[in-house]
């Protein structure tokens, strides 16, 4: 890792815990602020705990009840560190969700960051060839055939620069993976494999519209 690289990460650190620190509310209500929304912080009951998605969503604020309630548990709340640190910036109070179910091949189209999807896809191999290293989505997949929880895939997001890339500029796509990578992953590599697959399965379409 370069110098400058590190200086950023360094940076951004340096900075979330900053804001984290500031923007402790009374009651407890941590939150991470950017404009006028404020998007809460998980919170540590003990270094091994966290409290609980009903907890978590009893302050969830209305300004942002546009995104699903699915959405928020399975993206917001399971990893809220990254959504604070990549996505809250981008004016989530403007985003939009319709539910859809897509086909196989259309999940095999759905792009993402070239290096990290073929990361994920190495992973879902593994998932199948070692039984000691699957989890509870790899199992369910590889029983079910499809995902247990919806992925989110942004559409007309290519005028944006994705959170990842924004060092080397790289742009998202119209078809752009935005949660979900290890199913995606293991169900591509559940493909390249013949094992059996549902003809559906289910997805959000989300727009940015920042």
């Amino acid at each position: 890792m370069n110098k400058k690289r590190q200086k950023k990460i360094a940076t951004a650190r340096k900075l979330k815990r900053k804001l984290a620190k500031k923007q402790k509310g009374e009651r407890g209500k941590t939150t991470r602020k950017f404009g006028k929304i404020d998007v809460p912080i998980v919170r540590h009951i003990t270094d091994f705990k966290l409290e609980t998605f009903k907890s978590y969503y009893a302050r969830w604020p209305k300004t942002l009840r546009n995104i699903p309630k699915n959405v928020v548990e399975q993206w917001i709340y399971r990893h809220n560190d990254t959504f604070l640190e990549m996505w809250a910036q981008m004016k989530p109070e403007k985003w939009s969700f319709r539910r859809k179910s897509f086909s196989t091949e259309q999940c095999r189209t759905i792009t993402h960051i070239p290096k990290e999807m073929e990361h994920y896809e190495y992973v879902g191999e593994r998932y199948i060839k070692q039984v000691h290293e699957r989890d509870f989505v790899a199992n369910y997949m590889l029983e079910k055939g499809s995902f247990p929880q919806p992925i989110i895939i942004a559409r007309g997001a290519s005028s944006l620069i994705h959170p990842k890339g924004a060092e080397y500029n790289d742009h998202m796509t119209d078809n752009q993976l935005i949660e979900g990578h290890r199913r995606i992953g293991l169900l591509r590599a559940m493909f390249t494999n013949k094992l059996a697959l549902k003809s559906k399965h289910k997805a959000w379409i989300m727009r940015f519209k920042t």
